[in-house]
């Protein structure tokens, strides 16, 4: 796998307050290290949940480092890195091409969640079938003309320019940040 520019960020996740800390208690106490790079053109945001910094370390000093979780952990990732600009702009476009902008698959992805707008729920998750297709597109309303496929071709053809723009920005903050295989910050 080729990353084009990555950075990492690393936080220790501290207790939130309210419905916050009920959403991110199984990440408190823990270490995140975020991953926010650009990998075979495609902009991808993963992590790894480590124990404690303290336990972690010294598994570090033994070799044994392995972590909790891994992988797209984007709702551990948020709770901790929220505040990161870079780690909010890699986690609306994850998953988009680097260069267009443009969500992967979106074009079969949107057809699907057109289809299934008219049922009450989709089967792999709570949102419904045109929240979905909003958060796929990256769009709060869908004009009512783009329900059928042809409808679905022009308004990705109506965002391509936006997406573009989005991804040209990402690039830009990955830029600002370095393209040193990994650059640290402390949360």
């Amino acid at each position: 796998m080729s990353a084009v520019g990555e950075v990492v960020l690393r936080a220790d996740a501290r207790p939130l307050p309210g419905a916050w800390g009920r959403l991110c208690a199984g990440v408190a106490g823990n270490h995140v290290v975020a991953s926010a790079a650009v990998r075979n053109g495609v902009i991808a945001l993963t992590g790894e949940i480590y124990r404690s910094r303290s336990v972690a370390t010294r598994a570090l000093r033994h070799g044994n480092v392995n972590p909790i979780v891994c992988g797209q952990i984007r709702a551990d990732i948020w709770c901790v890195l929220r505040h990161e600009p870079i780690v909010k702009e890699a986690m609306r476009l994850h998953l988009s091409d680097a260069k267009t902008g443009e969500p992967m698959y979106v074009i079969p992805d949107a057809r699907f969640l057109v289809a299934s707008v008219g049922t009450a729920r989709l089967s792999y998750g709570a949102a419904s079938g045109f929240e979905s297709l909003c958060r796929r597109l990256r769009v709060s309303q869908i004009p009512a003309w783009a329900a059928t496929e042809r409808g679905i071709d022009r308004l990705v053809r109506e965002l391509r320019p936006r997406w573009s723009e989005e991804a040209a920005r990402f690039m830009a903050m990955l830029d600002a940040v370095g393209h040193e295989p990994t650059s640290h910050r402390k949360g």
